[in-house]
């Protein structure tokens, strides 16, 4: 199950639960370090509207910007997870582990 549409991860009510049919998980994805910490998953029935839209993923070469980074978790290495979606605006590359990444 995947829970899609939600920006604040304590409210319950936001969002809806769909049933994941197949997933993949990055080939280079590491438990330890999280890097590579993404997958595609493929569900049955999804509507894209104001609270759910498809993510646009860029390499070095295609990458426009500003680029958005959306995500929950940890904002630094030891600090703890938040609950709200964060946003970011970036007009150049961001480092977000050890190599430079466009996020």
């Amino acid at each position: 199950m995947v829970w899609v549409g939600v920006h604040n991860l304590n409210n319950t009510s936001e969002g809806k639960i769909l049933k994941i049919e197949e997933y993949k998980v990055h080939p280079e994805y590491s438990a330890q370090s999280y890097y590579h910490d993404i997958a595609l998953l493929k569900v049955k029935k999804l509507t894209i509207g104001d609270s759910i839209a498809p993510a646009c993923l860029y390499d070095q070469t295609d990458a426009q910007f500003p680029l958005e980074i959306l995500g929950w978790g940890a904002t630094d290495q030891g600090n703890t997870n938040t609950y709200h979606c964060l946003h970011s605006k970036h007009d150049t590359p961001v480092l977000v582990s050890p190599r430079l990444f466009w996020v």
